[in-house]
């Protein structure tokens, strides 16, 4: 199981269309992982089951 802790944005303010890499923290033993937007995308449709979010978003200032 791994939960996505972080992002990698190209530029600020971060918006989705900026995100280049996820960081993904193994949660049962698992290595932690970065991957490129495009990996971290199809690992994601492969497995959903297998990965989770937590936290809450930041209002826009």
């Amino acid at each position: 199981m791994y939960e996505i802790i972080g992002i990698q944005v190209s530029s600020a303010p971060p918006t989705l269309g900026v995100i280049t890499h996820y960081y993904f923290q193994g949660r049962n033993g698992e290595n932690s992982l970065r991957m490129d937007k495009p990996s971290a995308v199809a690992y994601v449709r492969s497995a959903p089951e297998t990965v989770y979010v937590s936290g809450r978003a930041l209002a826009p200032t």
